[in-house]
């Protein structure tokens, strides 16, 4: 796990926030974006942060969101993961 630098690596807040964006929402870049993966149960990285609806500003969700792997999509999540891991059902376990 390691925090996401949106100034450093401006390929994945694109891609980031393309990803919210088609959802009605944007990163809030104000928080740390935590990065999970890749590791030997999980090859491809999902990353963990705040999102701030465009609808509402003070609904700010905290998401997981993959990019890559077998289910990538956004996810609204209850607490910040020590770790994420598949389940045998292609789930996010938190």
């Amino acid at each position: 796990m390691g925090v996401l630098n949106f100034e450093t690596e401006p390929h994945n807040r694109q891609k980031i926030t393309a990803a919210l964006q088609r959802r009605g929402m944007m990163p809030d870049l104000e928080e740390d974006w935590e990065v999970h993966g890749p590791h030997e149960n999980m090859n491809f990285r999902v990353y963990v942060g705040y999102a701030i609806s465009k609808d509402d500003l003070s609904d700010c969700p905290l998401v997981a969101i993959s990019l890559h792997g077998p289910h990538p999509g956004v996810y609204e999540i209850d607490d910040r993961p020590t770790g994420i891991n598949l389940s045998q059902k292609g789930r996010f376990s938190l």
